[in-house]
């Protein structure tokens, strides 16, 4: 059995991760197939034939995603009997994969996003193996659901955010108000929950109040209209509203900390923050070009 974070070695040149081509393709081929997943599942309305594919694009799409995650740990993590001095040669199956997830790595997927894994395991066997029969949709479409959500943040957050960038946008905004709002109640409430917050803040700028948006949850659900200590109707988080010490113009800081009135950490203000960034980048520039003169002209 594998123990604590060493690789068993069948060979050296299994002790290495993916290359970087492997590593290319196989992303390319998950997010291919996750794409063709959400598309169908966005057409569950029109018969069974749409969530047995999704079933089998969106399975398929887990098993690469976590076989790049691990291979760009150590590519022999994919191997099924990477134990053994002469193992098959076969791929660890998703179970296995899931496990070596827990013991080689920093992230691991909860119990209730494997067990939902698990079951598409079992639904895809039945699409692949036996008579596909649709039964309990909702609940499988929960389940489709839970996975797709899950999968798009474990691949932004450790696939160098590929999710986001090889998605279309206006595919991963039909899946949550298409799909998402229907079929996950936490997502729905949240959702319900901001624009109620939102809607507030608007009554509150009516009354003559600035609305402003949230440090912590970057939402514009701050309503204010004097330097003052305020929550967010959303997260509820406090912030408070200073002056900027550079401009003297009103802000928002996120550190419950800062003093109104007197020293203490500073914040300044994004247009402020914009032009000393750009004065910054502008004296580099600078710097870079009063040094860049010809050899010749030092002799």
């Amino acid at each position: 059995m594998l123990e604590g974070r060493k690789i068993p070695q069948q060979n050296h040149s299994m002790d290495h991760k993916l290359t970087e081509s492997d590593s290319k393709d196989m992303k390319h081929n998950a997010v291919t197939s996750f794409a063709h997943g959400i598309e169908h599942l966005l057409k569950y309305k029109n018969g069974e034939d749409n969530i047995k594919f999704a079933i089998l694009h969106i399975f398929n799409a887990v098993e690469l995603f976590i076989k790049v995650y691990l291979g760009d740990i150590n590519e022999a993590l994919l191997l099924e009997d990477i134990d053994k001095k002469k193992g098959s040669g076969k791929f660890a199956d998703i179970s296995l994969l899931l496990k070596r997830m827990g013991q080689f790595s920093d992230v691991q997927f909860d119990p209730g996003l494997r067990d939902d894994i698990e079951s598409l395991r079992i639904k895809r066997n039945d699409v692949e193996h036996k008579k596909f029969v649709l039964e309990n949709e909702n609940v499988l479409m929960v389940t489709l659901t839970h996975v797709v959500a899950e999968l798009i943040e474990f691949a932004n957050r450790n696939l160098g955010g590929i999710a986001e960038k090889e998605l279309s946008e206006e595919l991963i905004l039909r899946f949550n108000n298409e799909v998402r709002m229907v079929f996950d109640v936490d997502h729905r409430k949240r959702a319900e929950e901001l624009n109620a917050a939102m809607e507030r803040a608007e009554e509150f700028k009516k009354k003559g109040y600035r609305v402003a948006a949230c440090p912590h949850c970057g939402n514009r659900t701050l309503a204010w209209r004097k330097l003052s200590q305020i929550k967010c109707f959303y997260c509820n988080e406090k912030s408070t509203v200073v002056n900027c010490p550079n401009c003297d113009s009103p802000l928002v800081s996120g550190r419950p900390d800062v003093i109104i009135n007197g020293w203490g950490p500073i914040d300044l203000c994004d247009k402020c923050v914009q032009e000393l960034s750009e004065d910054a980048s502008a004296d580099r520039v600078e710097a870079e070009v009063a040094t860049d003169y010809p050899v010749e002209e030092y002799k």
